[in-house]
């Protein structure tokens, strides 16, 4: 579940290949978005199952935490983590 595996792994190969910091990431989120998206809908998808339980604790544990799935792959890995190796780099 661990999406920075599979990002910095591609930020890696183009970045030993001799590609810039920043073409580096840029090529890393490249190949790296329809792994990232694909894994991100299947889990959020099984988590906004709960949704359909009788029982209201899992009701809410299964639509929070697949809003939170959702979240943080769009927002915190999607927008803000990408610009940190090259913030990294630079300094």
């Amino acid at each position: 579940m661990d999406y920075e595996v599979f990002l910095l792994s591609r930020i890696e190969e183009q970045y030993s290949a001799g590609a810039t910091t920043t073409d580096a990431v840029a090529h890393g989120m490249a190949r790296a978005g329809r792994i990232i998206s694909t894994l991100t809908a299947i889990l959020a998808v099984s988590f906004f199952a709960f949704g359909t339980a009788s029982i209201s604790f899992l009701q809410l544990f299964g639509i929070g935490t697949g809003f939170a799935i959702l979240i943080d792959a769009t927002l915190v890995r999607g927008v803000l983590y990408p610009p940190l190796p090259i913030c990294l780099v630079r300094s």
